[in-house]
């Protein structure tokens, strides 16, 4: 279910699935991109960043699409931050 959500709840989760999870958009390319947040707002956009979210324990990170990030990211605060 985290797909559907747009989150991995786990450094293992997102090691496992990160690559086939963020390029299943049918606009992705190197200019259509998702963006990864975690649970303090810290942007993930490296395997380092994804390293320090698990050392602070900010999991779930987010990832939001162009263009959708608003929406998003109220829809997340909405339901309580995500967190299952």
């Amino acid at each position: 279910m985290s797909e559907y959500n747009q989150q991995f709840d786990s450094f293992e989760q997102w090691v496992d699935k990160a690559s086939s999870w963020l390029t299943r958009h049918h606009e992705y390319s190197e200019f259509f991109r998702a963006t990864c947040i975690d649970s303090t707002g810290m942007i993930c956009s490296c395997g380092k960043h994804f390293k320090i979210a698990r050392y602070r324990g900010s999991f779930p990170v987010h990832w939001v699409w162009p263009g959708e990030t608003i929406t998003h990211l109220k829809r997340v605060a909405s339901e309580g931050g995500g967190d299952e």
